[in-house]
């Protein structure tokens, strides 16, 4: 019963849902965190937790993680102030990273109060999670993607901010922990692309941004061998010597979320990650190119065609996004075709 229950409370997070009264959805996500909380309370109460596994438990904290970056400033709130007692609960429960996430939150009564509705205090205070926890890592990419392609200047702002901040820290560092890091990010992202393409069509835009926003800073430039898939999904078919097979996989999971879309903002989006992964694959194996690598080619020819089809979309705004975004590329990367 304990299962079914949380099970259900669980399924309240992915709701998403919109009518005529608006985000309804967000009603649903916010009654459910509400929810979880409580219901641990009570089982922590009545000393049971062997009811808790610890994969059930990975769950409700990183749904808590998703909620805490996501664009709804209320949503927030509620997600942040759950998750910083649920962290610093005594007696301590079993999450992992426990002592890192500690040093990351302060306790419930620090003074003064964390403003979790308040972007510029939200995202610069979480962000480090995205690299001291790894096992919420899909999770934290799944929030913090919603925020980074948002329409709330603000929220888009900060979100964008400190992602960008976290990777320069891994560029920084310049080790072989930091490349492997780099590389899941860019996984998870495409494992996170991949699956909300048929089920959670609101999601697809704002990742397909997040995607563009990293590919034009060159976050994914030169990704490491044999590096770390997505800790959501890892598959030994997601080793990779270079940018190529990631650059494949990405560039099919983007045409499947634009076919036929008539969502102009996100088949721009989509545009924008093809044009950006064609400047990466261009850059990265241009000279494996020239030298008779048949893949590295397949994949350019892959990419270009994708990005030809947007040139003659049926409408317009897309025709005139995506020949501006080629343009503007085209003048900073000479070799581009």
């Amino acid at each position: 019963v304990v299962d079914v229950v949380f099970g259900a409370l669980l399924s309240g997070l992915r709701d998403y849902s919109t009518d005529n009264r608006g985000d309804v959805g967000s009603w649903v996500r916010k009654a459910a965190m509400e929810g979880l909380e409580k219901l641990l309370g009570l089982v922590v109460k009545e000393e049971k937790m062997e009811l808790i596994s610890q994969d059930l438990l990975i769950k409700i904290v990183g749904g808590m993680m998703k909620q805490a970056f996501e664009k709804i400033n209320k949503i927030r709130a509620c997600a942040g102030g759950i998750l910083q007692r649920l962290v610093h609960h005594n007696p301590p429960l079993a999450i992992p990273h426990l002592d890192i996430l500690r040093t990351i939150l302060p306790p419930p009564m620090a003074d003064p109060p964390i403003d979790w509705s308040a972007p510029a205090v939200t995202f610069d205070l979480l962000a480090p999670m995205l690299l001291a926890a790894p096992t919420f890592r899909f999770n934290i990419l799944a929030g913090l993607s919603l925020a980074v392609g948002g329409l709330t200047e603000a929220v888009v702002r900060h979100s964008s901010d400190a992602l960008l901040h976290q990777l320069d820290l891994l560029s920084d560092r310049d080790d072989a922990e930091s490349h492997q890091t780099r590389a899941a990010i860019a996984f998870d992202l495409l494992h996170l692309l991949q699956a909300n393409t048929s089920t959670n069509n609101i999601a697809v835009p704002p990742i397909l941004k997040t995607l563009a926003l990293l590919l034009s800073h060159g976050c994914f430039d030169q990704l490491p061998p044999n590096c770390e898939t997505s800790s959501a999904a890892p598959t030994d078919d997601d080793a990779t010597s270079s940018i190529v097979p990631y650059a494949e996989k990405l560039c099919l999971a983007v045409r499947k979320s634009i076919f036929k879309s008539r969502d102009v903002q996100k088949v721009l989006a989509g545009g924008e990650v093809l044009i950006g992964l064609l400047a990466v694959v261009v850059v990265e194996s241009q000279e494996a190119i020239e030298a008779g690598d048949t893949e590295a080619a397949k994949v350019k020819g892959q990419i270009v065609t994708a990005i030809f089809n947007l040139l003659g979309y049926p409408f317009p705004r897309v025709r005139k996004g995506t020949a501006e975004c080629l343009y503007e590329k085209m003048m900073i990367f000479d070799e581009l075709p």
